[in-house]
């Protein structure tokens, strides 16, 4: 349980401000930054039916490397599969395309790459499978997940309130967009008691 502010850093968060980048990739297409809109009916907003995968790409003395892309891109897809929403309309390669594509066309030299695979608009009942499936890739500038500081300095940790559901709920190999709502709403808790990180157990006490 959450329980006071952690070593004296009452109300500190770490935070990374969005810094808007160009353009982002929708479906095929390139949109303005500004332009990258959904419906407010969209399946994913009420359900949060999306996957999704975060990839870095590093500056290095060979130009831009992103890491690992295929793996993470075949696991987007994966996901995708689990929960019976794969975007059939692009191939795997040219979903990686794509990736390296949008960091092109926004010259990023070093950033953080975001793909994801939702349902849009069409109904509003929980069935999904009426919804078309879209998917878009968007980049931007990202440091260190928890600041500059944190690999000299650590971080503090508390065990949080919040609990994971037990194994079989839902698929954990999948990077399922619903799953990470709920630890938003464990960081939302947390900062108001000041505690930087958090670590979730599940209902029979094993830590993750």
């Amino acid at each position: 349980t959450t329980s006071g502010p952690a070593r004296g850093r009452e109300g500190e968060v770490t935070t990374m401000p969005l810094k808007p980048t160009k353009k982002i990739w929708m479906d095929g297409t390139f949109v303005n930054w500004d332009d990258a809109n959904i419906h407010v009916c969209s399946h994913v907003i009420h359900y949060g039916t999306a996957v999704f995968e975060g990839i870095r790409c590093y500056d290095t003395k060979n130009g831009s490397m992103i890491f690992r892309l295929e793996p993470h891109i075949k696991r987007l897809y994966n996901s995708a599969k689990m929960y019976r929403m794969e975007p059939t309309a692009i191939a795997i390669d040219k979903f990686m395309a794509a990736c390296v594509e949008t960091v092109r066309v926004n010259e990023m030299k070093e950033c953080y790459i975001r793909p994801v695979v939702y349902r849009g608009y069409n109904e509003l009942g929980v069935y999904p499978l009426n919804c078309p499936v879209s998917a878009f890739i968007v980049v931007w500038e990202w440091g260190k997940y928890l600041g500059p500081e944190a690999l000299k300095q650590g971080v503090d940790v508390c065990v949080s309130s919040w609990s994971r559901k037990r194994s079989g709920w839902e698929k954990s190999s999948a990077s399922w967009r619903a799953i990470s709502g709920a630890g938003s709403g464990r960081r939302a808790s947390l900062s108001a008691s000041g505690w930087p990180r958090d670590s979730m157990c599940t209902t029979r006490s094993r830590g993750s």
